[in-house]
């Protein structure tokens, strides 16, 4: 329908519409035939109220929903004199016509990019009935030929030829730029050429169909009443982007947004928007076929702040303005922020300058204060290193002290006990060699401790062989047993077939202390006993050396194998600390916890060597 023939059809359909539009019981708001005679001389002296439209619509709209609206308030309220005032753009709305106004009718698009900015407050919007919220109601679609094999998506769209009713329309053109606008698209260069049919023949869906256009946009559920009323064939066009929502009559193609409102100005009586309010409330649901709908409050309006700023509208309009003036009004405060940063840097500049000055004269004094620091390290280094020596001959000293003790030990009973011999006259050649054979093996043994020790001063390497684990435990007992005599029972459970890559004195060394710290500990109880047992797991040997003795509080377990960190009258308290060494030598560790009979239990753990000869015999002593 062309634009001029929208005022008579408003018209029309004012003059025209009943009681029945709106229901039964709206008959007795209709003016009687009194109305028509001398009392309406007086009419003309009634309050003028102006509603203004804004005339992005649909002929549909001035028939189906203004046209109503105007008739029943009219009905509703007497007192006052309605008048309609059409504008042909919102771009041309501006706030001089808007002071004539007292009430606006426009699309929510509309209203958020012209009515806003001249303080208009909406009070009602349009709900249809197929929707639930007022706020999510219209909505754009994109229509081509169902055999347009070339357009299927959003994308397939771009470089294309479209077409749409006006370039007003908020859900037939804004809406569907928009969708555009948030898929990364430019929506201003995005279609090769647009062609707006201002509502006249062919329509939208006519240029499609022919050939014209190969995209059509549309307005939700334009399409489907089409289908309905045999406009358009089911199936003739296919929806673009379709956004399929579970419970929705109609297709659509972008983001619901609210309907048509009606708004309020400033200047608006109080009275008089009160009375208008409550009337559009109140006002029966409009029944007209496929039309229903009713005016309710209004829910938000929040997403169309979003379409406005992506698309450069009503207040976002700056955004298009790219002169100096409207650049320095715009972005004032980054050129305020630029300006402080550039004066920083001058600033720091500056300031750097004066500060690596004042650094270089400090160096130079530093450089100074150096050399003198130099010279002052070395004299400290040298005495360092003297100290160190003395540390280590200290550590030495107390390693070896507490090695030498049990050969010098046993060489002593030996010594004595043939001196005993010879002076009781009860001696004979074979017990005076037995004893010297045992004074000449403890002498070799202080030779190979004397060596040892001077290896792990020099940091030697020890010369590791396979060793019987069984030998080395008899060995150990044997001394122990020669140098003191046992308080405690000794059970030994080591088989002869566990061969271990060890150094045999350091290996014999590590047990002897084991064994003479669990004696000890032994020894303070009743019915002391020691348990040296040994077994194998996954290529590893464990061995524990386990006393029955008192319970080792947790302060002292805590301490066990660090440097002097036990210390007892009969030690130095190195004993664990070396054993720990030597096992740690011997790529093995220990491991401290409490044994079943309440005292100790020290576990050697270290890797296993690959037997000599293939033995399977049991040590037990």
């Amino acid at each position: 329908m062309p634009r001029f023939f929208l005022p008579l059809a408003a018209a029309l359909c004012l003059a025209f519409a009943g009681p029945a539009a709106f229901g039964q019981n709206n008959v007795q708001t209709f003016a009687g035939p009194a109305a028509f005679g001398q009392n309406n001389v007086q009419a003309d002296h009634r309050p003028v109220v102006r509603i203004g439209l804004i005339d992005t619509f649909s002929p549909d709209f001035y028939i189906n929903t203004y046209a109503p609206t105007i008739q029943y308030l009219k009905h509703r309220l007497p007192q006052y004199r309605f008048e309609s005032v059409e504008y042909a753009n919102g771009l041309d709305f501006t706030e001089k016509e808007a002071s004539g106004l007292d009430f606006l009718v426009s699309s929510a698009g509309t209203y958020g990019i012209r009515a806003q900015a001249f303080g208009a407050e909406h009070i009602v919007i349009r709900k249809r009935s197929d929707v639930k919220n007022a706020s999510r109601s219209v909505a754009a679609v994109f229509v081509a030929r169902a055999d347009n094999k070339a357009v299927n998506t959003l994308k397939d769209m771009r470089g294309r030829r479209a077409t749409a009713t006006t370039r007003a329309s908020f859900d037939g053109w804004l809406v569907a730029i928009d969708e555009i606008a948030q898929a990364g698209f430019d929506p201003e260069d995005f279609f090769s050429s647009v062609q707006f049919t201002e509502f006249s023949f062919p329509d939208v869906i006519s240029r499609v169909l022919i050939g014209e256009a190969d995209v059509g946009v549309m307005t939700r559920c334009q399409l489907e009443r089409m289908e309905e009323q045999g406009i358009v064939k089911p199936g003739a066009v296919k929806v673009i982007n379709a956004k399929e929502t579970e419970g929705e009559a109609c297709r659509r193609s972008s983001d619901l947004y609210p309907a048509e409102v009606v708004a309020v100005f400033p200047h608006t009586d109080a009275e008089l928007a009160k009375a208008v309010t409550i009337a559009l409330l109140q006002m029966p649901v409009y029944d007209h076929g496929s039309e229903n709908w009713e005016w309710v409050t209004v829910n938000d309006l929040v997403n169309i702040s979003g379409l406005m700023e992506r698309l450069s509208l009503g207040s976002f309009a700056y955004q298009r303005d790219f002169t100096l003036e409207a650049l320095a009004k715009r972005y004032w405060r980054e050129v305020v922020l630029i300006l402080a940063l550039i004066a920083a840097t001058l600033f720091h500049i500056l300031r750097v300058d004066s500060l690596v000055m004042q650094r270089t004269r400090e160096l130079v004094q530093t450089v100074k204060e150096k050399e003198a620091l130099l010279e002052r390290m070395k004299r400290t280094q040298q005495y360092l290193q003297l100290l160190e020596r003395n540390t280590i001959v200290s550590q030495l000293s107390s390693l070896f002290a507490h090695e030498m003790k049990q050969p010098v030990t046993n060489i002593i009973n030996y010594a004595a006990g043939v001196a005993m011999l010879r002076r009781s006259g009860r001696g004979n050649d074979a017990m005076v060699d037995q004893a010297l054979d045992a004074i000449n093996d403890q002498a070799h043994r202080m030779a190979q401790i004397v060596d040892r020790v001077r290896a792990y001063a020099r940091r030697e390497p020890m010369e590791k062989s396979d060793c019987r684990l069984a030998d080395i435990v008899k060995s150990m007992l044997e001394n122990f047993r020669m140098a003191q005599k046992p308080e405690s029972a000794i059970d030994v459970h080591v088989s002869s077939d566990i061969f271990v890559s060890a150094e045999p004195v350091a290996l014999e060394l590590l047990l002897l202390n084991l064994v003479r710290n669990a004696e000890r500990a032994a020894a303070a109880g009743s019915s002391p006993r020691v348990c040296i047992e040994a077994k194998t797991e996954e290529g590893l040997v464990k061995v524990t050396v386990s006393d029955n003795g008192p319970r080792v509080d947790d302060a002292l377990f805590e301490r066990l194998g660090r440097i002097g960190g036990v210390r007892s009258s009969q030690g130095l308290g190195m004993g664990l600390a070396i054993a720990k060494g030597i096992a740690e030598n011997h790529r093995g560790h220990l491991e401290f916890s409490r044994s079943a009979g309440g005292g100790l239990a020290v576990t050697l753990v270290m890797p296993l060597a690959h037997p000599k000869d293939n033995e399977n015999e049991d040590a037990d002593a």
